[in-house]
């Protein structure tokens, strides 16, 4: 339905990500369904959960570079850069 909330199914890494930089790559636990033709297709979205040191207005931003989006026929997608705004923080105290 293109909005991220609680019916969506959780897809694991097959492995921690190994930063080079501030670079890594996401490899997904299972093959996904991307089939361009299928307009039933699933959304998929990028969660990042943060550590448990980050503090209020730290911020962060994704970045997915051009063509960053790549499968396992060695073909990648995505002509333009995708970024997200500056995710800020903001913690409830209890």
């Amino acid at each position: 339905n293109g909005v991220f909330d609680g019916q969506d199914a959780f897809i694991p890494l097959a492995e921690l990500p190994v930063f080079v930089g501030t670079c890594a790559d996401l490899i997904p636990s299972q093959p996904l369904n991307v089939d361009t033709a299928d307009d039933q297709r699933p959304d998929y979205f990028v969660v990042i959960r943060t550590s448990e040191s980050i503090s209020e207005n730290d911020d962060f931003r994704i970045k997915i570079n051009p063509f960053g989006i790549s499968y396992t026929d060695g073909t990648a997608s995505g002509n333009s850069i995708r970024r997200s705004g500056a995710a800020v923080t903001r913690l409830t105290i209890h």
